[in-house]
């Protein structure tokens, strides 16, 4: 139990700190969005934008998407996508001093990704007091989702790796028969910052719906510090 918190609470507190110094960021977002097997693929570009806000009483980030046209999100045409995700910068304040409390953790043990030796954490929301939670639209129903999970950390720096998500089993009235998200961070220094920061490069979304399974791939790069450009015209 001790090493357990100590580890939620190193990863935690992390995570904390690179949110009270966290500048807005934005980056290119190339997504695939795949449907069936053999898949059937579409593939589309956007810019990402992470800022530092808040969900209720709970510290989160803010994630938008524009076009390479800069068209606002309500102006987006996503039709041509099977699926619409996004939302995972956020997953790394699971465990910060102000959600820990929304989760149980369990430790399991040790695994070597990417030439690293790293400690598994698991966590799962309390649905009786998790407040920064999953939203999923099927079908023009919303519907909040607890989460459940695993996070691979560095021993050393207490920086997340990755974290691997699927539902807590309590919304099966979905016909979701399974959702899984893996979220794989990097070390990044954004253009115009004297920071780095991890945040997520690659994200891989799987979802089996009604026995057809539909899966979002996205890749993040250049990323540079946020700013508004305008033109003054007479």
């Amino acid at each position: 139990l001790y090493t357990t918190l100590f580890r939620s609470d190193g990863a935690g507190q992390t995570a904390a700190a690179a949110y009270q110094e966290f500048p807005r960021i934005s980056c290119d977002e190339a997504l695939t969005s795949e449907i069936g097997s053999p898949p059937k693929a579409k593939h589309q570009k956007f810019r990402y934008m992470v800022f530092p806000g808040r969900v209720g009483d709970v510290d989160a980030m803010e994630e938008y998407r524009t076009d390479p046209e800069r068209n606002l999100p309500e102006q987006l045409n996503l039709r041509d996508l099977f699926m619409i995700s996004s939302g995972f910068a956020s997953t790394l304040m699971y465990f910060g001093p102000d959600q820990r409390r929304d989760s149980h953790f369990r430790d399991f043990g040790t695994q070597w990704i990417r030439n690293r030796k790293c400690h598994v954490l698991g966590f799962a929301q309390d649905p009786e007091r998790a407040r920064n939670v999953g939203e999923v639209r099927i079908g023009g129903k919303d519907a909040t989702v607890y989460l459940q999970g695993l996070a691979w950390i560095d021993p050393q720096s207490f920086q997340t790796l990755r974290i691997m998500i699927w539902p807590l089993p309590s919304r099966m009235d979905l016909d979701l028969s399974s959702m899984n998200v893996t979220i794989d961070f990097y070390p990044v220094q954004p253009i115009g910052s004297k920071t780095v920061l991890w945040l997520p490069r690659y994200v891989k979304v799987r979802v089996l719906y009604r026995g057809t399974t539909v899966r979002n791939i996205h890749h993040y790069s250049n990323f540079k510090l946020f700013r508004v450009d305008s033109t003054v015209k007479p």
